[in-house]
Parts: C-alpha cells; structure tokens; sequence
C-alpha cells in the first residue's frame, strides 16, 4: 500500500494450505510432519541455509553451479554445508524500459 495515495503497489497470489495424507506427503520433496519437523525427502532436517538478494536469475543450471559452487563463481560456497538455498530479492526479475 502507497500510504501517499492509498492506492496498492502490489499483492500476493493467494494460497491455500490444506493437511495432506501421510502416504501423499510421502512422495513429497519437502514437508512438514506431525511435529511441524521439516523434512527432506522423508527424513527430518535442521535448515541451515543461506538467504541471498544480491545476485541474478537464469534458469540454466550451469548459471548456477558456476554462481554457487564455483571456486571463480560469484559466491563461491562450495565448502559450505547448507541444505538450503533462497534467492528471493531477484529471481526472475522482469526488465522494465
């Protein structure tokens, strides 16, 4: 919301959360269980990650195994034992003129 104008800047999609049955969240990469434990491909994790805004978007995975991993990449993490990464600040950023 602009508060100058009170007219809206932008706005969510809409979601919905809904229970799944255990033997769908089965098939699941990531969920949560009865105990609100993440878990990835079925076994519990602690998420340790690194949250990212300042980098680009590609949807080539070269783009980023070089971006992430590389020694000469940008971020250069390949010693780091995350299990999550989010770049939310850029991803599939649209150019305007």
């Amino acid at each position: 919301m602009d508060l100058s104008t009170n007219g809206v800047v932008s706005t969510y999609p809409a979601y919905r959360v809904s229970r799944v049955a255990a033997g769908l969240r089965a098939a699941m990469k990531i969920t949560f269980d009865e105990k609100n434990r993440v878990l990835m491909n079925g076994v519990p994790r602690f998420l340790l990650g690194v949250y990212d805004s300042g980098s680009g978007y590609s949807t080539n995975d070269s783009f980023w195994e070089n971006q992430l991993w590389s020694a000469t990449g940008e971020r250069r993490m390949d010693n780091m034992k995350i299990n999550m990464y989010l770049n939310y600040g850029t991803g599939r950023r649209r150019s305007t003129p």
